[in-house]
């Protein structure tokens, strides 16, 4: 990228192609001024089209995973249940490579499929139970 010498007091804005106040952008101990490449005004526009694409995808990958799981709390058997209402519990935690959220945006379905199958689909007040220890396994949930 070509660097552009700004006037005094300014800095510019690759997305938005104008000269603008130093006050105006972040800080970036990275690059050669100090600061970032991008306006705020830019970046904010940049990272609300990203949330949007990925949070599309990731609802599209939580619907498939779900799914794939049965779309039933396998505790409290509850069904249907808005998407959001569902979490992914692993039923041993040490087996977990990393975090669901982390691959219904970054793995391929393969992948993901591999990390379902170490998991329970429960509706979240299961998992909030489990997880506080009133209960100790899934089924204890149902019997309640």
């Amino acid at each position: 990228m070509k660097r552009i010498i700004s006037p005094s007091g300014l800095s510019w804005c690759y997305a938005c192609k104008s000269h603008l106040p130093k006050s105006s952008f972040t800080k970036d101990s990275r690059r050669w001024n100090g600061l970032s490449q991008t306006c705020k005004s830019c970046a904010l526009i940049h990272a609300k089209k990203y949330y949007q694409k990925t949070q599309k995808k990731y609802t599209e990958r939580k619907i498939r995973a779900v799914m794939y799981l049965g779309n039933r709390c396998v505790s409290c058997k509850t069904a249907n249940l808005p998407i959001c209402c569902f979490t992914f519990h692993h039923r041993n935690p040490e087996e977990k490579d990393s975090d669901m959220g982390d691959f219904l945006i970054r793995k391929d379905w393969e992948a993901m499929r591999k990390e379902l199958d170490k998991c329970d689909l429960l509706c979240f007040n299961c998992h909030q139970i489990i997880h506080h220890g009133i209960i100790t396994a899934v089924t204890e949930c149902a019997d309640a």
